[in-house]
């Protein structure tokens, strides 16, 4: 690394501070951010989260000066994720086929007569993917948190706490949202 792009990176020491510093509503919004990547990955957000800040303190991973420690860290679980995402693809192109046991599920339950343990598995995967494309049609911050929120299943009430909008801002947004969607099953029905 030149002497310019080190100047331009923040110490581990420097990104533990401002770590130690992070307000309860900035922790919020990582766990919030940690929850939509976790379920991609399967991992659980804390898990996912834990895994983001020892890299950040470990020094592996060094935060540019101009980004906000949240946008930073946020970076970091979608990078880990999205690599826990290619292993699982390479496993399985070698023919590892994950098991419910590997899932943490026990494959000997008894059907009760509520969805399976394949079925939901399909049906978290499918939502998994759908949060995730959807996600991707907003670039603007605000939205991608309340989606976030939204996943989550947070309130509007909760959600303009959480994201730092305010309600005619989420209304605005919900909407955006909800043709976004519109268009999507159009094209689906076609």
């Amino acid at each position: 690394m030149s002497a310019a792009d080190a100047a331009r990176k923040r110490s581990a020491e420097d990104c533990k501070d401002e770590i130690e510093e992070v307000s309860r509503h900035q922790g919020d919004r990582l766990l919030l951010i940690a929850g939509y990547f976790a379920v991609r990955a399967r991992l659980s957000p804390e898990d996912l989260l834990q895994e983001a800040l020892t890299r950040v303190l470990c020094g592996d991973r060094q935060r540019p000066r101009d980004v906000d420690i949240v946008a930073f860290l946020g970076g970091v679980m979608k990078s880990i994720a999205s690599s826990e995402v290619r292993k699982r693809a390479r496993r399985e192109d070698a023919g590892y086929a994950e098991t419910p046991a590997d899932l943490g599920l026990f494959a000997d339950t008894v059907s009760d007569g509520r969805a399976g343990v394949e079925e939901t598995i399909c049906r978290e995967e499918h939502d998994a993917a759908f949060h995730a494309w959807l996600y991707e049609q907003f670039d603007d911050d605000e939205t991608q948190l309340v989606l976030l929120g939204v996943f989550e299943g947070l309130s509007g009430e909760e959600l303009c706490v959480q994201t730092g909008v305010s309600k005619s801002q989420l209304a605005t947004i919900r909407r955006r949202i909800r043709r976004k969607i519109s268009e999507f099953e159009g094209r689906r029905g076609s």
